[in-house]
Protein backbone atom coordinates (compact mmCIF):
# COMPACT_ATOMS: atom_id res chain seq x y z
CA UNK A 1 0.00 0.00 0.00
CA UNK A 2 2.73 2.59 0.71
CA UNK A 3 4.03 2.07 -2.82
CA UNK A 4 0.55 2.47 -4.29
CA UNK A 5 -0.32 5.71 -6.01
CA UNK A 6 -2.31 8.27 -4.04
CA UNK A 7 -4.81 8.25 -6.91
CA UNK A 8 -5.34 4.48 -6.52
CA UNK A 9 -5.66 4.40 -2.74
CA UNK A 10 -6.78 7.71 -1.27
CA UNK A 11 -8.80 9.20 -4.11
CA UNK A 12 -10.64 5.91 -4.70
CA UNK A 13 -11.92 5.69 -1.13
CA UNK A 14 -14.66 8.21 -0.32
CA UNK A 15 -14.61 6.99 3.28
CA UNK A 16 -10.90 7.71 3.65
CA UNK A 17 -11.14 11.05 1.84
CA UNK A 18 -13.90 12.17 4.20
CA UNK A 19 -11.89 11.16 7.27
CA UNK A 20 -8.82 13.02 6.00
CA UNK A 21 -10.90 16.10 5.21
CA UNK A 22 -12.43 16.07 8.68
CA UNK A 23 -8.97 15.99 10.27
CA UNK A 24 -7.02 18.28 7.92
CA UNK A 25 -9.54 20.99 7.13
CA UNK A 26 -9.60 24.02 9.42
CA UNK A 27 -9.39 23.40 13.15
CA UNK A 28 -10.05 25.66 16.09
CA UNK A 29 -6.52 25.11 17.38
CA UNK A 30 -3.75 27.14 15.79
CA UNK A 31 -1.04 24.66 16.80
CA UNK A 32 -2.63 21.75 14.91
CA UNK A 33 -1.33 21.69 11.37
CA UNK A 34 -3.83 21.48 8.53
CA UNK A 35 -4.04 20.85 4.79
CA UNK A 36 -2.15 24.11 4.21
CA UNK A 37 0.90 22.85 6.06
CA UNK A 38 0.66 19.57 4.16
CA UNK A 39 0.56 21.46 0.86
CA UNK A 40 3.78 23.28 1.75
CA UNK A 41 5.84 20.18 2.61
CA UNK A 42 8.70 19.16 0.35
CA UNK A 43 6.83 15.96 -0.54
CA UNK A 44 3.70 17.75 -1.81
CA UNK A 45 5.03 21.21 -2.66
CA UNK A 46 1.77 22.52 -4.10
CA UNK A 47 2.20 25.77 -6.04
CA UNK A 48 0.95 29.00 -4.47
CA UNK A 49 -1.81 29.23 -7.09
CA UNK A 50 -3.16 25.82 -6.06
CA UNK A 51 -3.03 26.66 -2.36
CA UNK A 52 -4.89 29.94 -2.98
CA UNK A 53 -7.50 28.17 -5.10
CA UNK A 54 -8.09 25.69 -2.28
CA UNK A 55 -8.24 28.43 0.34
CA UNK A 56 -10.60 30.74 -1.57
CA UNK A 57 -13.08 28.04 -2.57
CA UNK A 58 -15.72 28.01 0.15
CA UNK A 59 -17.90 25.30 -1.40
CA UNK A 60 -15.50 22.34 -1.21
CA UNK A 61 -13.14 20.87 1.33
CA UNK A 62 -9.64 22.29 1.02
CA UNK A 63 -8.18 18.88 1.84
CA UNK A 64 -10.19 17.18 -0.91
CA UNK A 65 -9.11 19.82 -3.40
CA UNK A 66 -5.48 19.24 -2.40
CA UNK A 67 -5.91 15.47 -2.83
CA UNK A 68 -7.42 16.12 -6.26
CA UNK A 69 -4.39 18.23 -7.13
CA UNK A 70 -2.02 15.47 -5.98
CA UNK A 71 -3.83 12.79 -7.97
CA UNK A 72 -4.12 14.83 -11.18
CA UNK A 73 -1.03 17.02 -11.26
CA UNK A 74 1.36 14.77 -9.38
CA UNK A 75 0.46 11.38 -10.79
CA UNK A 76 3.67 9.75 -9.54
CA UNK A 77 3.00 10.56 -5.87
CA UNK A 78 2.69 7.44 -3.78
CA UNK A 79 1.04 6.89 -0.43
CA UNK A 80 4.40 6.72 1.34
CA UNK A 81 5.12 10.27 0.09
CA UNK A 82 1.86 11.43 1.65
CA UNK A 83 2.60 9.58 4.88
CA UNK A 84 6.09 11.09 4.99
CA UNK A 85 4.62 14.58 4.48
CA UNK A 86 2.11 13.99 7.28
CA UNK A 87 4.90 12.86 9.58
CA UNK A 88 6.86 16.02 8.74
CA UNK A 89 3.98 18.17 9.95
CA UNK A 90 3.61 15.87 12.98
CA UNK A 91 0.13 14.65 12.07
CA UNK A 92 0.66 11.09 13.27
CA UNK A 93 -3.07 10.86 13.99
CA UNK A 94 -3.79 11.21 10.27
CA UNK A 95 -1.07 8.70 9.38
CA UNK A 96 -2.83 6.29 11.74
CA UNK A 97 -6.12 6.83 9.91
CA UNK A 98 -4.51 5.83 6.63
CA UNK A 99 -2.65 2.85 8.06
CA UNK A 100 -5.70 1.62 10.01
CA UNK A 101 -7.81 1.57 6.87
CA UNK A 102 -5.16 -0.45 5.04
CA UNK A 103 -3.58 -2.28 7.99
CA UNK A 104 -3.42 -5.74 6.39
CA UNK A 105 -1.62 -4.50 3.31
CA UNK A 106 0.54 -2.15 5.36
CA UNK A 107 2.29 -4.89 7.36
CA UNK A 108 3.41 -6.58 4.14
CA UNK A 109 4.63 -3.28 2.72
CA UNK A 110 6.63 -2.45 5.86
CA UNK A 111 8.55 -5.67 5.33
CA UNK A 112 9.10 -4.75 1.67
CA UNK A 113 10.29 -1.26 2.67
CA UNK A 114 12.76 -2.86 5.10
CA UNK A 115 14.04 -5.14 2.34
CA UNK A 116 14.43 -2.19 -0.03
CA UNK A 117 16.19 -0.12 2.60
CA UNK A 118 18.70 -2.92 3.24
CA UNK A 119 19.29 -3.37 -0.48
CA UNK A 120 17.95 -6.93 -0.63
CA UNK A 121 15.59 -6.04 -3.48
CA UNK A 122 14.87 -3.13 -5.81
CA UNK A 123 11.70 -1.24 -6.56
Amino acid sequence: MPFSLVSDVIAESKFLEDKLARELDHTGHRVIKTWEHLACTDQVNAPLETRLRCKLNSENSCTLMLIDFITVEMEEKRVHHLIEALRCIKRHDVVKIITDVYSGMFDQCLFLMFMLEKGYCQY
